[in-house]
Order: structure tokens, then C-alpha cells, then sequence
């Protein structure tokens, strides 16, 4: 498996690739094309393409849980690529969530439901995505 991560809080080419307060990381096998969530915003597939890696072959984005550094690029990446399936809990959508880091305030993510309908796994126990790939 080759992991790449897109987005993070820094990078050691400053001049290359762009951060934020946020992670995501493609995983690829030889038969599966994972992203593990979105960062704060459609950063990441900034970097993807710096990187020179086609995100257009995604068969799965898996949202580790519900903060906005987390999920904040789905909408981005589902008004882009039409195809990809999105694996999440429902707890993550459903609930609110709030730091206390620099006075309360909220960190859930604005959720696109409406691209998410119709190609959302809803996980809330673990499930093999693909032959030795669990969530």
C-alpha cells in the first residue's frame, strides 16, 4: 500500500505544496484507491495534483469522524468526482461538535447530503470494504 497525505497541518515544501489545520492521506493499493478524509477544505486535491496523483479513480472516501478539519473538503470532492463512494458514521453527520481551544466554538462541517444521497455507506460497526481493507 502507498500512502500519500495531502493535506496537514505542514509540509516540508513550503514552496510546493500548501497546509492547514486539517489531514488527509490517499491510500492506494493495486486494486483500490481510498482517501481518508477531506481536510478542512478542497485543499487537498490541490496538493494531489501538485503531486501528480489522479483522484478521479477514488473508489472510497472513508471520514475518520465529524470535525470540519476532517470532512470540510467532502463537498469539494463530491461536486468533482460523481462516482465515489463515501463511508462515514452516522454519528459523525448527526451530532454536533465544539473545541474549546481559543474560546467554544463550533468544528462540525457543513455536510453536503444531497451529493452524499445515493452513495453513502453509513458504518457504525466494522465492515471489510474490499478483501483485507476494514473500516
Amino acid at each position: 500500500m502507498i500512502v500519500s497525505i495531502l493535506s496537514d497541518n505542514r509540509t516540508a515544501e513550503p514552496d510546493k505544496y500548501r497546509t492547514e489545520h486539517g489531514m488527509s492521506a490517499l491510500l492506494k493499493t493495486d486494486e483500490y484507491s481510498i482517501l481518508l478524509d477531506t481536510g478542512a477544505s478542497g485543499l487537498f486535491m490541490e496538493n494531489a495534483d501538485t503531486m501528480g496523483l489522479d483522484l478521479s479513480d477514488l473508489n472510497y472516501v472513508f471520514i475518520s469522524h465529524g470535525h470540519a478539519d476532517h470532512a470540510g473538503g467532502l463537498e469539494s470532492l463530491l461536486r468533482e468526482n460523481l462516482s465515489v463512494k463515501v463511508l462515514v458514521s452516522p454519528y459523525a453527520t448527526s451530532a454536533r461538535f465544539h473545541s474549546l481551544r481559543g474560546g467554544e466554538h463550533c468544528i462540525s462541517p457543513k455536510w453536503p447530503l444531497d451529493l452524499m444521497e445515493g452513495r453513502t455507506t453509513w458504518i457504525d460497526s466494522t465492515l471489510e470494504i474490499a478483501p483485507g481493507i476494514k473500516v
